[in-house]
């Protein structure tokens, strides 16, 4: 369903047309006067919004909408909905965004870090989007599917970038290998052990579209304080071209983020050094493993390196016919065998001539 129309909200919809000073239902209301809807609220006692119909659900403010209570937002059945988040900036931006679809009605609440809309609002959602009220992980809430299914880039990368800010994380670091690992990341909950979540489901299938790989979805299991076990489902989006494209086509809506997300890139770019100066530096990596566990191979100095392996396969070469370091294993392995192929084991001359 792209659009709605207003006689499309449950009987009890209350209208305001323009010129009149009193609300009345949808069913006295004439379709053809669709465009003099002023206000709309649920019942007598319910509070007003002002609203254009018919809606169309397929512009960039509603898929921003979608992404943001998708991932950082509640929509009760008849309290209404509610967004928060304590980034200002993300606070700022989604009011902005919310302003050119809800032109009055809505609520912020600083203190809560939120912003309210009225119970009609959830209607509209109910029946525009079919988005289910209530729990969201109960109901295995997931992507509305004029969504899920647009062909409209601009839509999916709308919503993806909501939902990445709200529920999805940015990191970089080094692990007790100094291997460095940069990782985009998000998750939702499931109540069901072997049954992913929807909504991580529907998110990988948008990735798709954008074509930016990602791991296999795996399981955390945890508790929560009162007991309650729950089963969390996260993927990983890693490489240099994964995380290009992700930045170029969806990017994340806060400024940390997109800083985090710019450095992670940036580390894959190897400093430039000269062919003697990567000689030493291969010497300074088989000393360094040797030094910790004995002995070094190919692999312990591509991580300390960060050289390729056809770098660093040619410069251990070079280092042996020097003399900066020696064979000390590999079994029947030999320098030069079959294609230039080397020994696992490498050490340091002089210091490991007792190995």
């Amino acid at each position: 369903m792209g659009k709605m129309h207003f006689w499309e909200l449950p009987k009890e919809t209350m209208t305001l047309l323009r010129g009149n000073s009193s609300f009345i239902k949808i069913e006295g209301v004439d379709k053809s006067k669709e465009h003099l809807i002023e206000k709309i609220k649920f019942r007598k006692i319910g509070k007003p919004i002002s609203i254009i119909f018919p809606i169309n659900f397929l512009i960039e403010e509603w898929a921003v909408i979608t992404g943001a209570l998708l991932s950082e937002g509640s929509i009760f059945d008849k309290q209404g909905i509610g967004f928060w988040n304590k980034d200002p900036e993300l606070m700022e931006k989604f009011i902005k965004i919310l302003k050119k679809v809800v032109k009055s009605g809505f609520r912020e609440d600083k203190d809560n870090f939120g912003c309210l809309l009225p119970q009609i609002f959830t209607k509209i959602l109910n029946t525009g989007l079919e988005l289910k009220s209530g729990d969201k992980i109960k109901n295995d809430i997931g992507v509305p599917e004029i969504f899920l299914n647009s062909d409209d880039e601009k839509l999916s990368s709308a919503l993806l970038s909501w939902l990445f800010s709200g529920d999805g994380w940015i990191t970089v670091f080094k692990d007790h290998l100094n291997q460095l690992h940069r990782a985009i990341g998000i998750g939702f909950c499931s109540i069901e052990k072997d049954k992913i979540s929807r909504l991580l489901s529907d998110t990988t299938k948008m990735l798709d579209k954008f074509d930016i790989r990602f791991s296999r979805p795996f399981q955390e299991i945890g508790v929560t304080k009162r007991g309650v076990i729950f089963f969390n489902w996260k993927i990983f989006i890693k490489g240099k071209n994964n995380l290009i494209k992700f930045r170029d086509k969806i990017n994340f809506q806060t400024k940390s983020k997109r800083e985090i997300l710019d450095k992670a890139i940036a580390s894959f770019v190897r400093p430039k050094r000269s062919d003697n100066e990567s000689l030493f530096l291969v010497a300074d990596a088989v000393r360094e493993s040797c030094f910790e566990f004995g002995f070094s191979t190919k692999h312990d100095v591509m991580q300390l390196t960060d050289l390729k392996e056809s770098w660093v396969l040619r410069l251990l070469k070079k280092a042996l016919d020097k003399g900066m370091i020696k064979v000390i294993g590999g079994g029947n392995r030999r320098v030069g065998f079959r294609g230039g192929r080397y020994p696992y084991f490498y050490g340091i001359k002089t210091e490991c001539e007792k190995i």
